[in-house]
């Protein structure tokens, strides 16, 4: 086969199948995707460290035989460990690091028999919702090569429960359980797949969250029922929420109505700005904690000129919270957690704009330099 032109009319679960009937060889959809990121990432930057060798390895060894069997697949540069290649965690701190193991969750993506290329770029730490990191500069939107990606890319994502995928052997809880590990995917039904072969509790795990009653593949085409869906477009937080992500709310809202479900306007009743100060002190103080273990790691004092000037504040602000004031933060949050979980024994779905506003140009939403 001389490449792959319909690569991108499949999600990985069809390139899977393809696999499996053998019509086509992992090798071809290894080529084909490396082809494609060669002439699409120097305009894109979304693609920090290629793996190709190492791939095309794998492509041509004994892979597993799970769901993904020899489909391309690429890492988000952040917390998930790969042996022999460069973690960096979006910091210049971390520029030369290389873990020499694998964590839990990469093994079992090998497992479920993805085929891995590459490594994404990654904001500095993850603190912000934009990927414009000093240290391999900003990514850009395929669709529109000026503004900001992720929720405008067209892309499916899922933030699963703490507890539901694995962290470990490097961390028993990654700050305080506010971050967790999942995929990006062309389809439902790829997340769903890829959460059934990587949820479950590993060893010394602190907590984990209940088995579902069946695999979540199952439930993308299982009739739900008649939903009592809430929807809202106040943010919970001190926010603008512009007229066209409002009418994208309430258009999405008539969709669901039409189908059938019962739509009610409501939300959580939390303290947005005592959350937010709460929150905004545990961010500071695990960034503080983050910094102060990457010292440990690679035995050097961290200073000002190894990280972006915003999160070295964050954690100069951390290094002066009292232990007091952290426990009372994270007591806070959980309760916070708790309000919204009282919600959901209303309502089964919670409807918001993902944005409060449209897509902004490439560094709008950078902090101001100090």
């Amino acid at each position: 086969m001389n490449g792959f032109s319909d690569y991108d009319k499949y999600d990985g679960l069809g390139l899977a199948e393809l696999v499996r009937k053998r019509e086509i060889k992992p090798s071809e959809l290894i080529d084909e995707a490396i082809s494609r990121i060669e002439k699409l990432n120097p305009q894109l930057n979304a693609v920090i460290c290629k793996m190709y060798e190492l791939a095309r390895k794998a492509g041509d060894g004994d892979l597993p035989n799970g769901p993904f069997r020899g489909v391309p697949f690429l890492m988000k540069d952040i917390l998930m460990a790969y042996a022999g290649v460069p973690l960096t965690n979006g910091r210049r701190f971390f520029k030369d690091f290389i873990p020499d193991h694998d964590s839990e969750l990469v093994k079992r993506f090998k497992a479920a028999g993805i085929i891995v290329l590459g490594k994404t770029n990654t904001p500095e730490f993850g603190l912000v919702p934009i990927t414009e990191p000093e240290l391999f500069g900003p990514t850009s939107n395929p669709w529109d090569l000026s503004r900001i990606p992720a929720s405008c890319c067209g892309v499916f994502g899922l933030k699963p429960t703490r507890g539901r995928t694995p962290i470990s052997p490097d961390f028993g809880e990654a700050w305080r359980g506010l971050t967790c590990d999942h995929v990006l995917t062309r389809s439902v039904r790829d997340s769903a797949a890829m959460l059934d072969a990587t949820a479950g509790p590993d060893i010394g795990a602190p907590y984990y969250a209940v088995s579902p009653a069946r695999p979540f593949l199952e439930e993308v085409d299982t009739d739900p029922g008649k939903l009592r869906i809430a929807f809202t477009s106040e943010p919970f937080l001190s926010a603008t929420v512009y007229k066209d992500c409002v009418k994208g709310l309430e258009a999405t809202a008539r969709l669901c109505r039409d189908l059938g479900h019962e739509l009610v306007e409501a939300t959580p009743q939390i303290d947005g700005k005592a959350f937010a100060k709460a929150f905004l002190t545990v961010v500071c103080v695990e960034t503080r904690a983050t910094i102060e273990e990457g010292e440990v790691l690679l035995n050097r004092k961290a200073s000002l000129k190894d990280f972006e000037p915003s999160t070295w504040a964050l954690g100069l602000l951390g290094k002066r919270c009292r232990a007091t004031e952290f426990s009372r933060s994270l007591n806070l949050t959980q309760l916070a957690a708790r309000q919204i979980g009282q919600f959901f024994t209303k309502y089964d779905v919670l409807l918001t704009p993902t944005l409060a506003m449209p897509p902004v140009p490439t560094g709008e939403l950078q902090p101001d330099r100090l």
